[in-house]
């Protein structure tokens, strides 16, 4: 396989085809370190694993940085999301409730309960 047929399958298997150019100069210096093999892994491993948010490297600024020696930390799932005031109560009602008994400066007593109940709040 020549270079150029070598530079098309990785320009092919890259995931953003911008600045050719840039990226054929690239790859002539990167396959005196690596072989294509090793980047078209890499590239599978860089597409399976970089995180959404951030954009794919321009191939010349990948090719560049030997990015095809990264190291990826494994997925770690995501934390559950802290709940709201919304889903953690069933109605109004509830919320008010809990927030009484939260910060009424007694326990709240037989009492309370009565006088909360009589003005519509479940205890």
């Amino acid at each position: 396989m020549t270079k150029e047929e070598q530079f098309e399958a990785f320009w092919k298997s890259y995931p953003r085809r911008v600045a050719k150019g840039a990226a054929r100069s690239a790859f002539v210096k990167a396959v005196k370190k690596t072989t294509l093999e090793a980047m078209l892994k890499a590239i599978t491993e860089y597409v399976a694993m970089k995180p959404e948010k951030i954009d794919y490297k321009h191939p010349a600024t990948w090719l560049n940085g030997e990015c095809w020696d990264d190291e990826w930390e494994p997925a770690q799932s995501k934390a559950p999301a802290l709940k709201t005031s919304a889903d953690r109560f069933q109605s109004r009602e509830e919320y008010i409730a809990y927030h009484v008994r939260k910060n009424a400066p007694e326990p709240v007593n037989d009492d309370m309960k009565q006088r909360l109940r009589s003005a519509g709040i479940g205890v």
